[in-house]
Formats: C-alpha cells, structure tokens, sequence
C-alpha cells in the first residue's frame, strides 16, 4: 500500500488543475503562471508532467471524468454558482456552472475569449453527460459560443464511448441567410449555423449520421416582406411565407405543420428532443443586440456578433420593443423580463414574435419539464456577457431552462437581477 505525503497530493492536483488551464482556459508561460500563482519554471514542469502522464495530448485536456469532477471547486466560481444557486432553488435550475470571466486587459493577451471558455466548459459537461448514453434526440441552436463548445467536443470525441442507440442531432435555429452577400462577414453565416453545428455535433459524438437535416430556411420573416402591405395583408403574407417554409421536407420534420393556439404536431421531432444546447440574445447599452438586431454594419460595431441577421423590424419598432420591455431573445422569440409568450394582442412583442420561424420558448419549456427530474440533458443555456442576465433569469423563472453555464461576468449581474447582492 502506498501512503502518499501531502506534498504529493498537492503537487498532482497542481498538474491538473494547470492541465485544465493549459487546455480548457488557452492559458501558456507567464500568464498561466500568473494566474495559478506558481514560478514560470515550476509551470512548465506541471506542464510537462501532465503530458507525460496523459493529461494533454496535442493540448486537447484527457483528464478521466472522476478525476475532473473533482478539480470543480478549483475550476470555477464557487462562490457564485452556490450563492446563486441557492436563492434560485435546484428544482427551478438543475444545474449551474460558472467560469471566471476574462478581464478586459486579458483579453488583449491572446488568451481565450469569454465565449471560447463558456463554450469548451459547456463541452466537458457535455462530455460528462454523453457518457452516461442516455440523450437520443438533440436539438442545437446557433452562435459562437455554441460554436467553440462544438469544436472543443470534436477535439475529445476519442473519449466518448458508443451509444447504444446512437442520438439523433438536428438544427432548431434556421439559417441566417438574408446576409449581405457582399458583406466581409458573409461566410462566417454558415459557420456558426444550427445545421452545421448539429452536422458536426454528430459526426463528433458518434451519432446517427446517417440522419442528417439542413433547415436551410430564413430564421425569421424579414420586415421588409411585409414593409407595404397594410392590416389584414401583414397577416396573410405572414401565414403565406410560414405555409411555404413548412412545406420544405426538413422544416416540416423538426416542426410540424402549424397547429391551432401554438400546439404541435405530435411527430414533430422537436416534441420528442430530450436533450436542446441553444444560446440566448441580450441587451447591449440597454438596446436590443444580437443575432436579430438592426445593426446596419456590425464590422465597425464592437461587441456584436460577426453576422448580420437583416432587418426583422424597423428602427421605430425596435425602439417600441425596447419601451415595452424586450430584454432578449431566446431563439429569435422576443422576451420580456417576466414573459417569453401569451403578450397582448396589441403589443408590438406578439406582432413581431409572429415573424419568427422555428423554435418557441413553449418547446423549451416542453422538454425542460419532460426532462426535469431524469438523467438526460434536458434545456442547457450556454451564454456568456452581463448584457444578457436579464434574459436569462426570464428564461429561469419561465422555466424555459434545465441547466445554465456561463461566465462570471453575467452570474454577477444575474446576482443583481436578483437582488442577491
């Protein structure tokens, strides 16, 4: 029997935790040193211990998933996600995951983005849950940061055993395809895209790749489709443009065709997902931003995200959703702070909710309450940015959402949302 010394229990936990750092944060010489208070020296020893005893390797992070879950209280805000966690109350929020956010001085280091270290910690929970073979349908929205956990889950698919009914992944968010073709930011449209995400989510994880559905349709009905027609004609282009889109054989199979008061149709995959990784839009300056925002050139714009989604409303309407308390999106449906459906008839909310095509927050609060109380992943929120805690505790107290990882800069403003500090 070997007793090990306490030096040695701290100096293989000192591995692993810069293991993580190394792989997980982007974190490389001085800075990693820095940030795990040790000598540049002793830093590159841990480094290269860890590689020799298999925990890097092409600095992809392979630590064992026991040994990982038990690095948490040294990985990330403890302090937050329990405070937090608590006033909010586990049957409201199964599970909360938060990581420290990148200074702003950081950020000009070269080291990982908020967005890149949300999305490789949503990956290793991912990871963690895919190992357990219990998910068989999932559903991805769009993004970067979704983005960046999908790559980081490419990156460790070697260490995802078979399923035994290998998942089924599709899109749940369509394609912004009303970019500019001239614009610079054009090709990253397709990059972030819901079908090209689930795509690569499943050749990752092993999934059912032989089922594979593009839903190469319009995320929403652009304003300028209805910008000439008056009362009665609005809502017949609309209910013509969302007849077309669920004729289209993949749409149709993800959604199904339009039931009467917003039901669906009961084979419609999306009624059937257990498992739904979607992102959220948010407020920025106080002013709605994000993938549907009226951002005329987001090049010259920071903070926005690298496409440009078109013009879903008009700069006055823009401006009377923000006066009637937009404080988001969750896959392009406007939100309230304390609503995310059933808005008056004549608010503006309603009229440009039903521009939208695709997923509805009541399909997230389907598989949210189907999934509450089991093992499968059920609504996983991926977001990162103090400008989207007010949607995000619309999308709790709506229980819109199973699980949330973000980061610590909007767990702090989510705390204030919340009045707990």
């Amino acid at each position: 029997m070997i007793i090990k010394s306490k030096l040695s229990i701290e100096r293989e936990l000192e591995v692993l935790l810069v293991a993580y750092d190394y792989c997980v944060l982007g974190l490389r010489g001085e800075r990693l040193a820095k940030h795990r208070h040790i000598s540049s020296a002793t830093a590159a020893r841990r480094i290269q211990q860890a590689k020799q005893a298999g925990y890097i390797r092409e600095a992809v992070l392979n630590i064992p998933p026991d040994e990982l879950q038990s690095l948490y209280p040294y990985l990330y805000r403890a302090d937050l996600m329990e405070t937090v966690h608590n006033y909010i109350g586990r049957e409201h929020l199964r599970n909360l995951i938060v990581v420290p956010s990148v200074s702003l001085e950081d950020s000009n280091q070269h080291t990982l983005t908020n967005k890149e270290r949300v999305g490789r910690a949503a990956a290793v929970r991912l990871l963690n849950l895919f190992d357990k073979n219990t998910s068989q349908a999932i559903g991805i929205s769009a993004g970067r940061t979704l983005a960046a956990m999908v790559d980081e889950i490419q990156q460790n698919s070697e260490t995802i055993g078979e399923f035994n009914s290998p998942p089924k992944c599709f899109p749940i968010f369509g394609d912004l395809l009303l970019t500019p073709l001239h614009h610079r930011l054009y090709p990253l449209a397709a990059k972030y895209a819901s079908s090209t995400l689930a795509a690569e989510l499943a050749i990752a994880i092993g999934g059912a790749v032989d089922f594979h559905l593009n839903l190469s349709i319009p995320a929403y009905i652009p304003q300028g489709f209805i910008a000439d027609a008056n009362g009665d004609e609005v809502n017949q282009k609309i209910q013509t443009a969302r007849s077309f889109v669920e004729a289209i054989p993949a749409y149709r199979m993800i959604f199904g065709k339009s039931q009467p008061n917003h039901e669906r149709e009961t084979e419609a995959l999306i009624t059937q997902v257990d498992t739904i990784i979607t992102g959220i839009g948010g407020l920025e300056n106080g002013h709605i931003m994000g993938w549907l925002s009226m951002v005329k050139d987001p090049v010259s714009t920071p903070h926005v995200d690298p496409i440009y989604a078109g013009p879903i409303y008009t700069d006055e309407e823009r401006s009377q959703l923000e006066s009637e308390g937009v404080v988001g999106h969750l896959c392009g449906t406007f939100i309230t702070a304390d609503q995310v459906d059933r808005f008056p008839e004549d608010s503006l909310v309603k009229t440009v909710n039903q521009r939208v095509l695709g997923t509805r927050p009541s399909d997230l609060q389907r598989c949210a309450t189907r999934t509450r109380g089991k093992s499968s992943g059920g609504v996983i929120l991926v977001a990162d940015g103090a400008g989207k805690a007010r949607a995000v505790a619309s999308a709790i107290s709506n229980r819109c959402i199973t699980e949330l990882i973000c980061d610590s800069e909007l767990a702090e403003e989510l705390a204030k949302v919340k009045g707990i500090r």
